[in-house]
């Protein structure tokens, strides 16, 4: 009884070879790896190995056991579907001892895998040698090639997603940042408008007052005592010396703008702190007009400067969002608007319902993509700004989070006259998946 390896990943044949060559022991590998794993481990008598394995192939999980010295003498035969004379020269060429169709007749595979144990080894002709080493060459350059390609796509796909988490990070970190700032900034800020409310009130009593005082001037002016209108005439010219009429009204005008001072910073640390949603990275309803006007007031520094910016925001349903992401989304969306314009152009906001998704339309006068570069906008590094201005993440992330949406966006641009984002979210959401968080 031998005992011999069969690599192979298909679990049909493996059964089928098993039944074929009872009376032998039968060790079964999968892949190339494991298969050299166990020659090593298990010393067999005979190595069977089809030559169409996931991963390193039969040709190149040949070539390497007989590039390791203690299992390099064991007996290789190919087995496969592939019954070509290629396939055998170039098996042969990779280091196997023979060729074996799979579609063998059952009595004459045993007699075959019986020579091959007794020491049968086939041999190619001295004159095709070289040339089927050639063609077993050209056959792994080509595989060498393709293993090349799919390695730099894993590892942009890596550095895509490393960019992603530490993007993920950093808003994570503006979020408490700006939760902080907030909770700081209220503080304080309650503090101002509570004692501005306060002087308002203590104003009013005093003009209350000085109304009364007026009028017991007017009254007492009719006794037409010389002291008491000395000492009137001297508080009057004293009034109009310290410009007291004018201070009381200024002061009431003072108090208003700073009432509204506080309210508009209420209403920046209110925005501050929706669109970082430190509370809502959760999927949620969400009112995307809101999460726009948010986002606009956060990156209005960007936008004021550069453009004229028209807002014409819809009756939309709540969308069923992650609100974080697409808040994330427009300000990438709105500051790419701001720096595609030179010098003053305009940036247009647009939602409107669409059935059963939300349209929201970022468009701006900008200069506008060219065609060539149409089709890589949404591909992770590419980015046509100086170096130091732009990663070249803004717009593949927007991508990825509108598709973890389950949404669609769509572009149109035209050189010299702008370009126009249209996002379409369905109003139930995307559905709920560990990656989509």
């Amino acid at each position: 009884m031998a005992k011999i390896l069969y690599i192979e990943d298909d679990d049909n044949h493996k059964e089928l070879t098993r039944n074929i060559l009872r009376g032998h022991e039968l060790i079964m590998a999968s892949d190339g790896i494991e298969g050299i794993e166990k020659a090593r481990q298990e010393k067999p008598d005979l190595i069977l190995i089809d030559l169409n394995l996931p991963g390193i192939n039969g040709y190149e999980t040949t070539t390497k056991i007989r590039g390791i010295k203690e299992i390099s003498h064991i007996p290789i035969v190919a087995v496969t579907a592939s019954n070509t004379e290629e396939n055998r020269e170039i098996s042969l060429a990779a280091g196997c001892d023979g060729f074996i169709s799979k579609f063998t007749p059952i009595a004459e595979y045993r007699c075959k895998i019986q020579e091959y144990l007794d020491g049968k080894k086939d041999a190619l002709e001295d004159s095709d040698k070289l040339n089927c080493l050639k063609k077993y060459q050209s056959r792994l350059i080509v595989h060498l090639e393709e293993k090349i390609a799919e390695l730099e796509k894993e590892r942009d796909h890596l550095k895509f997603t490393q960019s992603q988490l530490l993007q993920q990070e950093k808003m994570a970190s503006i979020g408490q940042l700006a939760a902080g700032i907030a909770h700081e900034i209220n503080n304080p800020i309650g503090y101002i408008n509570s004692n501005l409310c306060t002087m308002k009130k203590y104003l009013a009593k005093i003009c209350q007052y000085k109304q009364q005082c007026q009028k017991v001037w007017s009254e007492l002016k009719e006794i037409n005592h010389p002291k008491i209108t000395e000492a009137f005439e001297s508080l009057e010219n004293l009034s109009a010396e310290l410009k007291l009429p004018f201070i009381l009204e200024d002061i009431g005008s003072l108090v208003e703008e700073s009432l509204e001072g506080v309210e508009r910073v209420r209403k920046i640390v209110a925005d501050l702190k929706s669109f970082s949603h430190l509370d809502e990275a959760e999927l949620k309803e969400a009112d995307l007009n809101q999460g726009l006007q948010s986002t606009i007031n956060i990156v209005w520094n960007e936008l004021k400067y550069k453009a004229n910016l028209i807002k014409e925001l819809g009756e939309i349903p709540l969308v069923r969002c992650y609100p974080q992401q697409i808040n994330q989304v427009f300000m990438n969306l709105l500051v790419n608007a701001a720096q595609a314009i030179e010098t003053q152009g305009e940036i247009r906001v647009k939602t409107a319902p669409a059935g059963d998704r939300v349209l929201v339309e970022i468009s701006d006068t900008g200069c506008g993509i060219p065609p060539e570069n149409l089709s890589r906008i949404f591909e992770p590094f590419f980015t046509t700004k100086e170096i130091g201005k732009g990663t070249g993440l803004g717009l593949s992330m927007t991508y990825d989070i509108i598709r973890k949406h389950n949404g669609e966006i769509q572009v149109e641009s035209q050189v010299g006259k702008g370009t126009t984002f249209r996002l379409l979210l369905p109003i139930d959401g995307p559905q709920v998946t560990e990656n989509s968080k």
